[in-house]
């Protein structure tokens, strides 16, 4: 469901819908692993399970949500149960208000080449981090873009409208598990590096790109599991200077494209 479906839903299941959302964000914001305020989850599975004879399907579902939730699961898991009501709701974890009033000019799109370079988004959370990376895939001549797991495609508005129409330029395919991504990239003989700030890596600055690469990112608060790591050729991180260790995952992946396109040869 995009921005204008909300409009399709009643005033009693949207007022619902919105004291969900905000329930589930105090939640999230204010819990911690195995520690998730029982009265205040009581509350949000009763307000879930009011939408069960919701307005769509999609409604409806979200009342299913409960069966899932319980004190003692891990903020991961917890959200991942939540972003379906953000979508649905149109929210997005930041605001875009840019508008696009009118798209670069090609004279012939088919001349333009694509390079062996794709991208491997895991469980992004923001549409507006996607969108910006199909728009940095089109920058840098990516071949494809892989969504992974509930990693939104170009069906979201804010996602189409960030990415300045990129989505249409660049293929996509969507996965539900990373080995599935994985096992294709393989059948191209496409090595993949993940960009993770986890122990023992090396610089991406340190790292042979001279080859058809894949660069694999993961949710911006939990990043890529440890488990995702051993299945790839190459984790690498990017060096900072400052006090924190991180930057936002379009950005890193902005850095680590324009890094093998200066090794590409």
């Amino acid at each position: 469901m995009i921005k204008g479906d909300i409009l399709k839903i009643s005033k009693t299941n949207l007022l619902i819908l919105n004291k969900v959302w905000a329930l589930a964000q105090d939640l999230e914001r204010n819990s911690k692993d195995g520690a998730f305020d029982d009265g205040k989850l009581l509350e949000l599975c009763s307000l879930l399970k009011a939408l069960d004879s919701g307005d769509s399907q999609d409604l409806q579902k979200l009342s299913e949500i409960p069966e899932h939730l319980f004190p003692g699961m891990n903020l991961r898991h917890f959200q991942n149960f939540i972003i379906p009501i953000e979508r649905l709701l149109a929210k997005s974890v930041r605001d875009d208000d840019f508008l696009v009033t009118h798209f670069d000019e090609r004279e012939d799109l088919s001349k333009i080449q694509k390079a062996p370079l794709y991208f491997i988004l895991e469980n992004i959370r923001s549409t507006f981090n996607v969108g910006s990376i199909f728009r940095l895939a089109d920058c840098v001549g990516a071949s494809e873009v892989l969504l992974v797991g509930y990693t939104a495609g170009p069906e979201h508005e804010t996602l189409r409208k960030t990415s300045m129409g990129a989505w249409e330029l660049t293929p996509y395919q969507k996965f539900e598990k990373l080995e599935e991504a994985l096992a294709y990239l393989e059948s191209l003989k496409v090595q993949v590096v993940a960009l993770e700030t986890a122990a023992n890596t090396g610089s991406l600055y340190d790292a042979d790109l001279n080859r058809p690469t894949a660069f694999l990112v993961g949710n911006e608060r939990f990043g890529l599991e440890a488990a995702a790591l051993k299945k790839v050729h190459k984790v690498c991180h990017l060096p900072v200077y400052g006090l924190k260790n991180s930057l936002n995952v379009a950005n890193a992946l902005s850095i680590a494209a324009y890094e093998w396109r200066r090794q590409w040869k």
